[in-house]
């Protein structure tokens, strides 16, 4: 029950932080460093996703889906209210975009993180001292 409340609490606070970024900063990154697909559609989107993946708790599969819930939640309204008449379309390319960026990142820190289990469990201590000490192995 702990686990579920967690993932709740921040998956809540992730939403409302995507969507304030995307709101009212977005476009200001944009202008300011001339990046603004390349930073708003996958940079930070990868760095969000793995920052939410490595907070929320439970398997690697249903981390996963919280953080790709994250911007279908928060853009939801961006969606449904319609984009460009000139290229339709074209938002939910976009929100495609920004979900597999998330779900990259997720994937990545995931990844990252059964690497690191999988050379702590292979770094097993040196044998010889298994049952006793190097000088206790010596002695006759």
């Amino acid at each position: 029950m702990k686990r579920i409340i967690h993932n709740l609490v921040i998956l809540l606070v992730s939403i409302a932080i995507y969507y304030i970024y995307i709101e009212n900063y977005a476009a200001v990154v944009a202008e300011k460093t001339g990046q603004g697909l390349f930073l708003n559609i996958t940079l930070l989107p990868f760095i969000f996703g793995a920052i939410a993946c490595y907070l929320f708790r439970g398997y690697s599969i249903v981390r996963t889906l919280l953080v790709a819930l994250i911007p279908i939640v928060a853009l939801l309204p961006a969606v449904m209210g319609g984009g460009d008449p000139a290229k339709p379309g074209l938002e939910r390319l976009v929100y495609l975009a920004l979900i597999v960026s998330f779900c990259v990142g997720s994937f990545a820190e995931s990844g990252v993180y059964y690497l690191r289990k999988y050379i702590k469990k292979k770094n097993t201590p040196n044998k010889s001292l298994k049952n006793g000490t190097r000088e206790e192995l010596r002695a006759p």
